[in-house]
């Protein structure tokens, strides 16, 4: 789940978003690094300035998923970073690899973000449950990522996020989305001759309805700062 990208190759996200967030150079150590001086989770050198896991993570923290040596008992400077960084548990991000960018983002801007498909070269990091959960540290390229899963984002996917946002300001609550067809009690109070655009917006949801989160995800994007599509 966890790209760890390095040498030549292009950055991963989450160094590429510590590189941009704190202006510090990070430099790759010699292949081979093992033991107590290799990062439990990247596998890259402590360098002389890593730190314990059990110091950067909870003992009830069950997100090892990706690590490359889940027994190793240290993590580099760049992985304390991104565990130890509170408001990344919080904060809407858009990074990008050129240039090397990390954005917080409003709702209203990711929003503007998810209108388009989302390039090899960025990143979108979306907490749908703000402060449970890391969610930088499984980022990938050309992908959002929500609680627990990187998910890919097309034009199509841009399209049915833009139907969300019609359909919420024609007064269907976020609840009423994940049914298969749209409550006459709503319907009844929207200008019949616009039934027929409810009808397509509603039914362009389909395959987000049999893979729920990309409505969680709809939901917090199609939300602004004053609760309101």
């Amino acid at each position: 789940m966890v790209e760890l990208s390095r040498g030549s190759a292009a950055l991963d996200v989450v160094t590429t978003a510590y590189k941009a967030a704190t202006g510090c150079a990070v430099s790759w150590p010699p292949a081979g690094v093992s033991g107590d001086s290799a990062c439990a989770r990247c596998g890259g050198a402590t360098e002389g300035s890593g730190r314990r896991v059990r110091e950067t993570v909870s003992r009830t923290f069950t997100g090892f998923d990706g690590w490359v040596d889940v027994a190793a008992p240290t993590m580099c400077h760049v992985c304390v970073w991104v565990y130890t960084t509170t408001a990344l548990r919080s904060d809407l991000l858009l990074v990008t690899s050129d240039p090397v960018c990390a954005t917080k983002l409003s709702k209203t801007r990711l929003r503007r973000v998810l209108g388009q498909a989302i390039s090899p070269t960025s990143a979108v990091v979306v907490p749908l449950r703000p402060g449970r959960k890391h969610i930088l540290p499984h980022a990938r390229w050309g992908r959002v990522a929500v609680d627990d899963v990187a998910l890919p984002w097309t034009e199509h996917d841009a399209e049915r996020l833009s139907a969300v946002v019609r359909l919420r300001r024609r007064g269907f609550s976020l609840a009423a989305l994940a049914r298969a067809a749209p409550a006459f009690s709503t319907l009844k109070n929207i200008p019949h001759r616009t039934w027929t655009s409810v009808f397509a917006d509603w039914d362009s949801l389909d395959p987000w309805r049999e893979r729920p989160v990309y409505l969680d995800l709809a939901a917090t994007a199609s939300t602004s700062t004053r609760g309101t599509a």
